[in-house]
């Protein structure tokens, strides 16, 4: 954990990474690792180490967690900089060896200090904050939309990764947690990568920013649904999926109109009831419109699996552990565990409720993506009346790819179904029958639903009358999702 170190010693840390190609192009470059491994990857990382250099030091150091020789070290490290390191308490020394007391992390371009793996231990587990490159942390950063806004909020900012991306599209970033320590580390990152507009503030959830509002809230909040809350920054601190439930309900007060907030978050689905029923609850009358992108669910045995298994470092807990879980969850009628990204945009009106499903998180920035969904499901609210979207002119989108499946029976293959897919880093599929997909193929942007409905009902000896109530609910599906998109009309 750091403590106070001075901008001149943080200035000296990022001048000598950047010169030693301390980086995640440097890494790729020069060790072939595209990033730094999220568990145990010690081995791959001292493999690719050998060498006495300077970056193979930093690398075993503050990514690998290592206790090297301090000899070895200073044959490859300058002797200015080693005791820099050692009388700020960034590295620490132990009879004739040295470790780093931090973990440092390149993303992209920048470089995100955070608490070090091998420090973990029950002592200070509750306080233990994440590197820049979990999982959870990446998906927010790949999904964040980058229009450039006034005021961004980093709810819960961890080590501040979601913060210093957003300062570069933001002319002022508020970062706030509960925690000090993240907000030390929030601080010291931003001094590392010379970003000046970000601002910490100490206090629970939205406290500190009460009077405020924003053009865009960015969170990743713990959210582990369990039996017992033991972690701040792991577990859910209420019941089952509440925690989140509130972050919604409180977030529509701190937004601007138009404002957008972009989380993280897991919530329940219940015995008897629909996925969603719960999330249509939450939406109710807060005056914003909500996308949901849901991952695979997953049942309570899955779950508890996953998580105990987080717990213990990767060997499954207790048998009596793993009963209580699953206990909880029966208690509590719990069918699945649900886990995704809620987007929320402030707007006064009548508000609309989408989800996608998504097979896997994005590897690449999908933040233009998102925007295109919103605006998809925009003017898919807009053509709510079947005449408006009768007169609409549609086109197929030039990022549209078609796919066929084929199942095999007792005399040979079945056609199957269609499946079409939106090129990009969300990978947005929806499955249609082959006599839709032969509809779709007549939309061409030049006539309006109406007219390609009609040439289709002609060309198949359909009746129109009785076709277009069918074919309306698809086209409004098609166009919802961004399968289809808007075409202004030739006059």
């Amino acid at each position: 954990m750091i403590e106070e170190i001075s901008r001149r010693d943080i200035a000296d840390l990022r001048q000598f990474l950047v010169a030693n190609d301390y980086s995640a192009a440097g890494l790729a470059e020069r060790l072939g690792i595209s990033e730094p491994p999220r568990s145990d990857g010690t081995a791959s990382l001292f493999h690719a180490t050998r060498a006495t250099t300077p970056l193979n030091a930093l690398v075993r150091l503050f990514l690998a967690g290592a206790s090297l020789e301090e000899a070895l070290l200073r044959e490859a490290l300058p002797g200015p900089f080693l005791d820099m390191c050692l009388h700020t308490g960034l590295l620490n020394k132990q009879d004739d060896r040295i470790a780093a007391a931090i973990t440092i992390v390149p993303v992209e371009d920048l470089l995100f200090a955070s608490d070090a793996y091998q420090l973990l231990g029950a002592e200070n587990a509750n306080e233990f904050i994440l590197p820049a490159h979990t999982r959870a942390a990446s998906f927010l950063r790949h999904m964040t939309m980058r229009t450039p806004v006034e005021l961004t909020l980093d709810l819960g900012c961890g080590c501040g990764v979601q913060a210093l991306f957003a300062a570069r599209h933001s002319q002022r970033v508020i970062a706030t947690d509960i925690n000090p320590a993240a907000l030390r580390y929030t601080e010291f990152n931003a001094q590392l990568n010379n970003i000046e507009n970000v601002e910490c503030r100490l206090g629970d959830l939205f406290e500190p920013v009460a009077d405020e509002r924003f053009d865009l809230i960015l969170s990743n909040p713990p959210f582990v649904i369990g039996p017992k809350s033991e972690f701040i920054y792991r577990d859910n601190p209420l019941q089952l999926d509440e925690f989140s439930r509130q972050i919604v309900r409180a977030a529509p007060a701190r937004l601007k109109d138009g404002g957008h907030m972009q989380m993280l978050c897991e919530w329940l689905t219940i015995t008897g009831e629909q996925w969603h029923t719960r999330l249509d609850a939450w939406f109710d009358d807060i005056d914003c419109d909500a996308w949901v992108l849901r991952s695979p669910p997953k049942r309570p045995t899955e779950y508890a699996t996953m998580r105990l298994a987080d717990i213990s470092g990767g060997a499954l807990s207790q048998a009596t552990d793993f009963g209580e879980w699953l206990g909880y969850f029966e208690r509590n009628s719990v069918a699945a565990v649900n886990a995704g990204m809620i987007v929320l945009r402030r707007r006064e009106g009548d508000n609309w409720f989408h989800a996608h499903g998504i097979a896997h998180e994005p590897q690449s920035d999908a933040g233009d993506e998102v925007q295109a969904s919103l605006a998809a499901a925009d003017f898919a609210d807009l053509c709510c009346d079947d005449e408006t979207m009768l007169q609409a002119h549609l086109g197929i989108p030039a990022s549209l790819q078609l796919e066929q499946r084929f199942d095999r029976h007792a005399d040979g293959w079945d056609s199957g179904m269609a499946i079409l897919r939106l090129k990009g880093a969300l990978g947005i599929q929806l499955e249609i029958d082959l006599p839709v997909l032969a509809f779709v193929n007549r939309i061409d942007g030049k006539r309006s639903v109406e007219e390609c409905i009609a040439a289709f009902c002609k060309a198949t000896g359909a009746d129109p009358a009785g076709l277009t109530p069918e074919l309306l609910p698809v086209v409004r599906l098609l166009a919802q999702n961004g399968f289809l998109e808007p075409v202004e009309a030739d006059t």
